[in-house]
């Protein structure tokens, strides 16, 4: 599957004259887990991508496991699941920017897989997983790890109170209501 994707994308880019530096990829739940397997096979294809309520690269081949590592991410040490991604393409430097986004409430994909998410990307960028910057996102926590230019390599945002899905900050209701007689 990655590599129709993969393709497609090709496919689009040539088409459509699109630079490859603004080349995004994202998805959720096993969107999220294609995106970490987009980003981890063809690193050189994405600047950066978004995955929400999705597995790390590499925690499960098939859908039992992938059951299995939706309730509990596999357990590896970061570097483990660093070698993973590593060992996906021949791409040595220069990974994407990951971005990581899971709620606090998600029972469908455990909250470990973000820890496992950010694990696998710090230990790919060489990151030091207690040199981050934090702050709030309206009232979520939101951590950031730059790389030695300064470039934000991964980030995380743990969205409190939120079940299985995309977060999203609706705007107020613009509706005008219309005149009855």
């Amino acid at each position: 599957e990655v590599m129709s994707i993969r393709q497609m994308v090709a496919k689009m880019a040539s088409a459509h004259g699109i630079d490859h530096k603004r080349v995004f990829v994202t998805g959720l739940s096993a969107g999220g887990a294609m995106t970490a397997a987009m980003l981890a096979t063809y690193p050189d294809i994405f600047r950066g991508g978004g995955v929400i309520a999705g597995l790390p690269y590499g925690a499960a081949r098939d859908v039992h496991r992938a059951l299995a590592a939706m309730k509990s991410a596999p357990e590896r040490s970061g570097q483990e699941w660093g070698d993973l991604v590593r060992a996906a393409s021949p791409v040595t430097d220069n990974f994407p920017t990951v971005s990581i986004w899971h709620g606090t409430k998600d029972h469908t994909v455990s909250l470990n897989n973000a820890d496992a998410l950010v694990q696998q990307w710090l230990d790919v960028h060489g990151l030091d997983s207690g040199a981050y910057a934090q702050n709030e996102v309206d009232g979520h926590l939101h951590r950031v790890w730059k790389d030695a230019s300064g470039k934000v390599a991964v980030e995380l945002y743990l969205i409190e109170s939120m079940g299985h899905g995309t977060p999203l900050k609706p705007r107020p209701s613009s509706r005008v209501k219309a005149d009855t007689p």
